[in-house]
Formats: structure tokens, C-alpha cells, sequence
């Protein structure tokens, strides 16, 4: 569970992104429902609208493309497609916020890819 403080911090990190026109990263790992409850409270206090969660199979992907969105979260628990990682990428808008959840770094390479 974050603090009060980080969450401050990833609040604070999203605007400064979003005044730059940049395209915030934020990679979240550990227990899978742990981490997506992190996700969602992320999202509620940053009051992000127009949120995307999805896994990556291609046919989850292609409906976002020609599409834009505030927030894109990427469940990484199935495994990492790079290509299908960069569409989702796209649909992502200048300042909007790039949520990838995984495994923790040391287990994930026992995680399909």
C-alpha cells in the first residue's frame, strides 16, 4: 500500500509531466492483487478520466488504436508482448499516465512472455 507521502509524490510527478506534454511511467510490481488495488487508488487520486485497463493480447490492443486515453494500465501478469506494448503506448495522450503492473523484478522472468 503506498503512503500518503508517495502518493503525493506520483501526483506531484504527473503534473509535472502533464506540463511538459510528456507521457508519465509508472511500473508497479509485487502480489498481482496487491498491485492492482495500487493501480486503482492511483487512479481515484489522481482523478484521471478516460482509463484503459487491459491485458495484451493483440485483440485487447487493436481496439484501442485510433483511440486516446488519460490512462493506460497494463496488467503484465500473462506476459510482455514489446510490440503490442508500443500500440498500447500510442493510444496514451501527452501527459496522460502509463501504468505497467508486473511480478516482482526477480520473479517475473518465471512469468510467461
Amino acid at each position: 500500500m503506498l503512503s500518503k507521502q508517495q502518493l503525493i509524490a506520483l501526483i506531484d510527478y504527473r503534473n509535472a509531466c502533464r506540463f511538459k506534454g510528456w507521457r508519465a511511467v509508472i511500473h508497479i510490481t509485487g502480489a498481482q492483487l496487491a498491485v492492482e488495488n495500487t493501480a486503482h487508488l492511483i487512479v481515484a487520486h489522481m482523478q484521471l478520466s478516460q482509463v484503459v485497463y487491459t491485458d495484451q493480447p493483440v485483440q485487447n490492443i487493436q481496439r484501442l488504436l485510433g483511440t486516446e486515453c488519460d490512462a493506460l494500465v497494463i496488467n503484465a501478469y500473462q506476459g510482455v508482448n514489446p510490440n503490442v506494448l508500443g500500440m498500447a503506448c500510442a493510444s496514451l495522450r501527452a501527459g496522460g499516465v502509463l501504468m505497467l503492473l508486473s511480478p516482482e523484478n526477480t520473479k517475473w522472468p518465471d512469468y510467461p512472455d
